[in-house]
């Protein structure tokens, strides 16, 4: 997948996440609340696999794949603020990041690796903080599992994770 192609992937995620901010406070609704336009670029330096928005909309988790060269895998942090979308941080992943979930309270985000499952500190990542790491899950004796999509039940109890390619 080439740079280009990858840019308008995520403009087309992004330009979608333009809703109505839920518990934010009213100046960071006033922050992040205003559009970007349908459509917005957002140069990243890997392939775009899939994009969860915070609750409150102003954040966006973008996982990152390195399948073009210079490309690196990571989990990007995108803030939306006075109308731009713009790429804040990357957490580099030392395995290919997938799809994701954010569980409904904005505190976690468990990230479907191609080996493990990473859950992340989704508040100490938005802040910058170090130890955003909170925990890792994988499967003993699957080789090569290939998870490659995450979702959690509305209660947040129970985390489903897609093996795509364990032990066939």
């Amino acid at each position: 997948m080439n740079r280009a192609y990858a840019r308008f992937v995520l403009a087309c995620i992004a330009g979608l996440l333009a809703f109505s901010t839920g518990n934010a406070s009213a100046e960071e609704a006033a922050r992040c609340d205003e559009s970007a336009g349908p459509l917005t670029f957002v140069p990243l330096p890997g392939s775009p696999f899939a994009a969860t928005a915070s609750p409150d909309g102003c954040s966006i988790f973008v996982t990152l794949t390195a399948d073009f060269a210079g490309a690196q895998n990571g989990i990007a942090l995108l803030r939306r603020a006075g109308g731009k979308v713009s790429l804040e941080r990357i957490l580099a992943d030392n395995d290919t990041p997938y799809g994701m979930a954010l569980m409904h309270d904005g505190k976690l985000l468990a990230v479907a690796n191609n080996t493990n499952v990473v859950v992340l500190d989704a508040e100490r990542l938005i802040a910058g903080q170090n130890g955003t790491v909170a925990g890792y899950a994988s499967e003993s004796g699957s080789a090569n599992p290939l998870n490659i999509n995450a979702n959690v039940t509305p209660d947040d109890r129970y985390l489903f994770v897609a093996e795509e390619a364990a032990d066939r």
